[in-house]
């Protein structure tokens, strides 16, 4: 079941939660050794001991908070949706191909446009009639670089929701193809779409 967004532990939360639990444990074993016989010498030592199991009772409350988040964080981890999961890793993948693709396109027009012309020209066309003839590939050209941009933005998307553990947050693949995939493996039985609310 998907962990609201509201209870959700994020990436940041997470991390700062490891660390604290690392620098956090040492120190709370190391401070439940101290007794009213280390401190005896001292003058006031049960004072002292007392503020020691006062500092140690806080450092217990706040490694127990650290370690109930890495736990919450984990789970989230652990309940991930492999399938949307797998969906975004795929579609990242495929994404650079895609951009090659494109811009293999776009060297296709400009060779063509290239070539006719310069048929035409061996065939002693004036660059009037070349002109009304050869259609500038300009706007085709400048629409796929709007796809290559389009791809570019849509590979950051997904490249952040699989940076964006233990959370993966799907609404950074709103504006992907990453949900048609996901609903592809749904109509496989691969796994659930959280797209589809």
């Amino acid at each position: 079941m998907p962990t609201s967004h509201a209870t959700a532990i994020t990436k940041k939360r997470f991390e700062a939660a490891i660390y604290s639990r690392e620098r956090l444990s040492p120190a709370v074993d190391s401070l439940a050794k101290i007794d009213v016989r280390s401190l005896n010498v001292f003058d006031g030592g049960n004072r002292l001991i007392d503020q020691v199991t006062d500092c140690l009772s806080l450092l217990q409350d706040a490694l127990a908070i650290s370690v109930a988040i890495v736990e919450k964080g984990q789970k989230q981890y652990d309940d991930r949706d492999q399938a949307l999961l797998s969906a975004a890793s795929s579609r990242y993948m495929q994404i650079d191909g895609d951009i090659e693709a494109t811009k293999h396109q776009q060297e296709s027009l400009i060779d063509t446009y290239k070539q006719k012309i310069e048929e035409l020209i061996k065939r002693q066309f004036s660059q009037a009639e070349i002109d009304s003839i050869v259609v500038n590939p300009d706007e085709e050209i400048s629409a796929l670089d709007v796809v290559v941009d389009e791809l570019r933005n849509e590979k950051l998307k997904i490249q952040k929701y699989l940076a964006d553990a233990p959370l993966y947050d799907a609404a950074y693949l709103v504006g992907t193809r990453v949900p048609e995939l996901a609903q592809t493996r749904l109509e496989l039985g691969i796994g659930a779409n959280p797209f589809s609310k």
